[in-house]
């Protein structure tokens, strides 16, 4: 899925004191389809990622805040959604947790509603738990979760559970 080179720019454990720009001419043919997926996956010295660059011309341009290596890829896989230490139809005591995976990065967006209802997930890395509060009750719920990627694939699961 690669549609450029990997570049290396400079050497990664050099700071970099300003956010840079970068261009990467992709083998793309403009009024692909396949554009609206293309991201840019970076590799630096501690961090990996994916950035939703612009399209100028067959370029792809992006901006970063260290050194390392990039390469344009397309995305169309969607993220994985997996309860954590709980399945469906569970009895849950006090809290849900939900593991949201993307094959080339971050998770860009985590939405999820109880029985219709908005609810707040707590995030810390690719988990997500919302602990139990005045939005649910004792009893079944049912419990839809979204999740989205930088390059805007979705994912969507349903879940059945009955809170203690």
């Amino acid at each position: 899925n690669a549609l450029s080179p990997r570049i290396s720019l400079h050497n990664p454990t050099v700071p970099v004191h300003e956010r840079y720009t970068v261009s990467i001419k992709s083998v793309l043919r403009p009024g692909s389809p396949l554009r609206e997926k293309t991201v840019i996956q970076f590799s630096g010295f501690k961090n990996k990622r994916v950035v939703k660059g612009s399209w100028e011309g067959n370029s792809m341009r992006g901006m970063f805040d260290e050194l390392g290596k990039v390469q344009l890829f397309i995305d169309t896989i969607s993220p994985e959604i997996v309860p954590a230490g709980w399945s469906n139809n569970d009895i849950i005591n006090d809290a849900l947790t939900i593991s949201a995976h993307d094959n080339r990065g971050d998770i860009a967006g985590f939405e999820a509603t109880i029985d219709g209802q908005w609810v707040l997930f707590a995030q810390k890395g690719n988990s997500f738990t919302y602990a139990f509060d005045e939005h649910c009750r004792p009893g079944r719920h049912l419990l839809i979760v979204r999740a989205t990627d930088v390059a805007g694939n979705s994912s969507e699961r349903k879940f059945v559970f009955t809170a203690r």
